[in-house]
């Protein structure tokens, strides 16, 4: 580890729906100090807040221990190298970073990139909110529900999103959406998405997104199943044949809801949702990425 500081590992051993071996985690001491194992859910927050003066953290993990690391980590000071291990792996493909990503390599010789984020206010209907980051996407209705619907099928990995896609109900929802501080448009839609990465779990949903541009991105879904599902065949090839949706480039959204719906937040699931603010904060955090792909 000499030329860099102290690297800690924060491992989610059963992240993407099955465990990690002993060997993983070891593949893990060869690159950094210390490795850290999160065993229950909201485990990675108290580790992470364990290891604030080390200079970075490897996170191996899928974008649900991410969002955990990233919410707890001082992100003006340390960097992140990102082993995935998930299902969706979003922000992983919009880095160039895949599981065969030698992690001590890319701490000793990778590249620093400062990416956006997505600064997110949340109210729940009960009163309570929460304030945080987003890396990759937010969404509501439609695709929220592939979410919670793929998460039942995790055995199956990326397939789960497939699954999830098919079996997803496509309901209607009243919305109020501010974009960019203008007029609130209120609007009937099957689902929105909010995004500062180019995929939305493994679909390809914006094309023409990048992680260093300042704004994010929505789309907005008012389609029914055949519809839907030729788009969602379109996303996960990549070709783009068939492009029924509304989207705009903003660095900011607000979101009303006139009832409240289920959220995904990268790899969470929040429920109860009534509102939504979020603002782009721009280089906001740096990861440390292979050379080959900075």
């Amino acid at each position: 580890m000499s030329g860099v500081g102290e690297w800690v590992g924060i491992v989610n051993l059963r992240s993407g729906g099955r465990s990690r071996s002993e060997a993983f985690a070891r593949r893990l001491e060869r690159a950094v100090s210390r490795v850290l194992v999160s065993e229950r859910p909201g485990h990675v927050d108290a580790l992470v807040r364990s290891c604030r003066d080390a200079e970075g953290i490897l996170v191996a993990g899928g974008d649900g221990t991410l969002f955990e690391v990233l919410q707890a980590c001082d992100r003006s000071r340390q960097r992140i190298v990102l082993l995935p291990s998930g299902r969706g792996n979003s922000l992983a493909k919009d880095l160039g970073v895949d599981a065969d990503c030698d992690p001590a390599d890319c701490i000793q010789r990778g590249t620093d990139r400062a990416i956006d984020l997505l600064d997110v206010i949340i109210m729940h209907e009960d009163g309570t909110s929460w304030s945080g980051v987003s890396a990759s996407n937010l969404a509501l209705g439609y695709p929220a529900a592939v979410a919670d619907h793929a998460a039942r099928w995790r055995r199956f990995r990326a397939g789960s999103y497939a699954i999830g896609a098919m079996t997803a109900p496509l309901d209607p929802m009243r919305i109020r959406l501010r974009c960019d501080g203008g007029e609130s448009e209120s609007l009937e839609l099957t689902g929105l998405v909010i995004s500062n990465s180019r995929y939305v779990g493994p679909f390809l949903g914006f094309p023409s997104s990048d992680l260093y541009d300042g704004t994010c991105h929505t789309v907005e879904m008012r389609v029914g199943r055949l519809r839907q599902t030729l788009h969602n065949l379109s996303s996960l090839t990549g070709v783009g044949f068939y492009e029924p949706l509304i989207r705009r480039d903003v660095r900011s959204v607000d979101v009303r809801l006139d009832e409240p719906a289920l959220l995904k937040i990268d790899g969470e699931l929040k429920l109860g949702v009534r509102e939504i603010h979020s603002r782009v904060q721009p280089a906001a955090v740096t990861f440390r990425v292979p050379a080959l792909h900075a």
